[in-house]
């Protein structure tokens, strides 16, 4: 859905196309990318099998971004290298500055047992599935906007999830629209972290940003929704990778 939004913004926005290149030439393309290509893969096989933590996997991004850089491809420089970092250091400085200022505002939130309370009185409102996670999305999209996500998942899931599994809805189930209202939550102002470092690579306002964001936004909602009517949506792909659970 929103692959076919950003098919008719481009069309609407009449964006400029670049022309399909023959098969030959995509070919010697992908052949040229391929080896900064399998780098997912070479995270994937290395916390999969052990090797490295997923922290790790950074380092070792880096060092392979290097050798491929300097053996492969040519023309890096080590001032290139300097430049790039400086540029990756002010940028995080920025973002973890954002991270910093929600952090203390989660803290008092915690502290006060605000959320707290907020989840113990929304599970008391109703025992139908559909209203509590219509009632837990609703407070999720609420709290996303002011609260950073790694809090809302470190107080609110151990306070949602038993109740979730006791009115009989698949933890799975719970983890995707949890996972969906939290993802909505960083893309919003003003403690949207996603948002802060679309506009800081981007380099344009928040104010720009909010208006670009809103279809986006509506068809994340949609989606939500249709999660929530439709489980299957949420479970059948873990279902067939690892089974049903008994």
């Amino acid at each position: 859905m929103l692959i076919v939004l950003g098919y008719l913004i481009c069309r609407r926005g009449n964006y400029p196309m670049a022309q399909r290149p023959p098969f030959k030439e995509a070919a010697r393309r992908v052949t040229i990318a391929f080896p900064a290509l399998i780098t997912p893969f070479i995270f994937i096989a290395g916390m999969r099998t052990g090797l490295f933590t997923a922290t790790e996997a950074a380092a070792v991004g880096i060092c392979y971004a290097g050798l491929i850089s300097f053996s492969i491809y040519g023309g890096t420089k080590f001032s290139d290298i300097f430049n790039a970092s400086l540029s990756a250091i002010r940028s995080t400085a920025g973002i973890f500055f954002i991270i910093a200022i929600a952090g203390i505002f989660s803290w008092v939130l915690t502290t006060l047992q605000a959320s707290q309370k907020l989840s113990e009185f929304i599970v008391s409102l109703s025992t139908n599935p559909t209203v509590f996670l219509y009632l837990l999305s609703l407070t999720l999209l609420v709290l996303g906007c002011v609260v950073e996500g790694a809090p809302l998942y470190l107080v609110l899931v151990p306070l949602f999830a038993p109740a979730a599994s006791k009115l009989g809805i698949d933890l799975v189930h719970f983890a995707v629209i949890f996972e969906l209202c939290c993802l909505v939550g960083q893309l919003t102002p003003p403690v949207g972290i996603t948002m802060y470092m679309v506009c800081q690579i981007g380099d344009v306002t928040v104010a720009d940003y909010t208006k670009a964001i809103l279809p986006f936004l509506g068809v994340t909602i949609l989606v939500l929704i249709l999660v929530i009517h439709f489980p299957q949506l949420a479970v059948w792909l873990p279902n067939l990778i690892m089974g049903v659970a008994k």
